[in-house]
């Protein structure tokens, strides 16, 4: 469009202004239904590719999860910004990575998406913690591979290995201590990887952590270790394990609790047993 304006007392100059670009929630629907044909039509009618709804969504965060590359391919090449964040604080990789849209993740990294942005409205995650907490490997894999920083501390200082050894994922925290993940990192409690490996009884996990140099015998900060926690959870096999590979058992907690008096706490009959065979 031509338009006529006065700048510094000048009449009569001309500028050509165009069509500005509309937010279409036609686009928005495009994207969810996975329709690259509806989202590249609407594009070439200038709708908004970076527009956001009530939510704070885009249409390429809709894309994203989704899972169609068509569309987010579409949606990149009209302009789609990969590095807004929704109300959520969530950007298109994230919501990508934690569905596990392997190939996705390369294409939004490809087209400059932070592969290391932090979630700040939520839990403080990053992509690569999102896509370890869900148990999908090749994602991590992939995140790993471009360089994602493996040590980034989420709400309450999580790293990603601590998610995958928490939820038991033994593939991905392979993965990580592979690419060097700090295996003693702690978070706010002084909680390691290895702890949350026993809590929940994931011993190929513990072996995996202490064969690549896991402190076996760190402390939270009341004073609590693996052996403990496993011990109060009652998983017999990683107590003998932790045990076999140099577990105290005559630590106390703050609260003056060894292993064995948790065990007993948690009426675990077996690892009491356990504890009174082996312990020193």
């Amino acid at each position: 469009m031509l338009k006529k304006v006065g700048i510094l007392g000048v009449a009569g100059v001309i500028f050509f202004t165009g069509c500005a670009k509309q937010e279409d929630p036609r686009l928005f629907e495009a994207a969810k239904s996975s329709n690259p044909a509806e989202v590249r039509r609407l594009l070439s009618k200038r709708a908004d590719v970076n527009a956001k709804d009530e939510e704070g969504f885009t249409a390429l965060m809709f894309a994203a999860m989704e899972g169609c590359q068509e569309t987010v391919e579409a949606l990149i090449a009209g302009g789609a910004n990969p590095n807004l964040e929704s109300e959520k604080g969530l950007t298109a990789l994230m919501y990508a990575a934690g569905r596990g849209h392997q190939g996705l993740v390369k294409v939004l990294i490809e087209a400059g998406a932070d592969i290391d942005a932090v979630n700040k409205e939520g839990a403080g995650f990053t992509a690569l913690m999102y896509a370890s907490g869900r148990g999908h490997s090749e994602t991590v894999q992939i995140l790993v591979a471009e360089g994602a920083d493996l040590d980034i501390r989420g709400e309450g200082g999580w790293t990603a290995l601590m998610q995958a050894a928490y939820a038991g994922y033994t593939d991905i925290a392979e993965i990580l201590l592979k690419a060097g993940a700090l295996v003693n990192a702690k978070n706010d409690d002084g909680m390691t990887a290895l702890m949350f490996a026993s809590v929940d009884g994931h011993k190929e996990i513990v072996e995996m952590l202490i064969e690549i140099g896991a402190q076996v015998n760190a402390k939270t900060k009341q004073n609590v270790t693996a052996l403990m926690v496993a011990a109060f959870e009652g998983y017999p096999e990683v107590v003998e394990l932790l045990l076999a590979k140099g577990a105290d058992s005559s630590i106390k907690t703050d609260s003056g609790q060894t292993a064995a008096m948790l065990a007993e706490e948690g009426g675990h009959t077996e690892t009491i047993l356990l504890l009174e065979q082996l312990a020193d």
